[in-house]
C-alpha cells in the first residue's frame, strides 16, 4: 500500500510539475493581494478582511486548480463559499479531520 501511494505522490509532486503550476499559483496569490488591498479608505488603510475566509478560499482555488485541474473561482466570487462548508460537513466522510 505504501508503494502505491508514494508512486502515485511522486508522479503529482515532482519538482517538473510544481514547477509547470507555479505561475498559476502565482495568479493565486496575486488575486489575494488585491483582495487585501482593495476598498482603501482616506488613510490609504485597506479595510479589515476576515483573513481565515480568505485563506480557505485560495487554498480551495489552488487545491481545485492543481489537483483536478478545475478552477473553482472562490477567490473572485464570494457567493461560492457555500462549497467550504459543505466539504468541512463531508470532511468525515472522505477521512479528512480538522
Amino acid at each position: 500500500m505504501h508503494r502505491l501511494k508514494r508512486k502515485l505522490s511522486s508522479k503529482t509532486l515532482s519538482d517538473e510539475v510544481i514547477q509547470k503550476f507555479e505561475p498559476i499559483m502565482i495568479d493565486y496569490m496575486d488575486t489575494l493581494c488585491w483582495k487585501l488591498i482593495e476598498d482603501l479608505d482616506s488613510s490609504n488603510w485597506p479595510s479589515p478582511k476576515d483573513m481565515i475566509d480568505l485563506c480557505k478560499r485560495l487554498n480551495t482555488d489552488i487545491m481545485g486548480d492543481y489537483g483536478f485541474g478545475q478552477k473553482m473561482g472562490m477567490m473572485k466570487d464570494a457567493s461560492l463559499t457555500f462549497i467550504l462548508d459543505v466539504l468541512q460537513s463531508y470532511s468525515w466522510r472522505m477521512g479528512v479531520y480538522e
